[in-house]
C-alpha cells in the first residue's frame, strides 16, 4: 500500500477548510423574457466564474452555489449575466452581498443589453 506524503494530507485538509469558510446559497433566477438564457455567475473579488446553466423562457431555476462575502461586504462583488442562444448578454448586473440577500437571492432578470 502506497502511502502519500505528509504535504498532501495538509494540502487536502487546507482545502477542505478553505471550501468550508464560503456559505453554500440557493440562487433563484427568473427568466421573464422571451427566449432562453445561459446563466453565470462571476464573483469579481476573488475573480470566479461559475457557469449556473439554462433557465428556460418563462421559467426559474435555483442552484445551490458557494458565494464568497459576507453581510455588510459593500463593494460589488457578484454578477450575474445571461446569453442569448448565440452568445449575446441580454442581462448584466452587479450585486453586494446584502443587496443579493435583500433580495432574498432571487434575480428576476430584465433585458438589459451592456453599452
Amino acid at each position: 500500500m502506497r502511502k502519500r506524503p505528509i504535504w498532501f494530507a495538509a494540502l487536502l485538509l487546507a482545502t477542505v477548510a478553505a471550501l468550508g469558510c464560503e456559505p453554500a446559497i440557493s440562487l433563484t433566477v427568473r427568466n421573464p423574457l422571451g427566449f432562453d438564457v445561459s446563466v453565470s455567475l462571476i464573483q469579481i473579488s476573488p475573480a470566479v466564474q461559475d457557469e449556473l446553466g439554462i433557465v428556460p423562457m418563462g421559467e426559474s431555476r435555483t442552484w445551490l452555489t458557494r458565494i464568497a462575502g459576507r453581510a455588510g461586504f459593500a463593494s460589488k462583488v457578484h454578477r450575474i449575466v445571461a446569453k442569448d442562444s448565440r452568445g449575446n448578454i441580454v442581462f448584466s448586473q452587479d450585486y453586494t452581498w446584502d443587496e443579493l440577500d435583500k433580495m432574498k437571492w432571487t434575480i428576476v432578470m430584465t433585458e438589459q443589453r451592456p453599452p
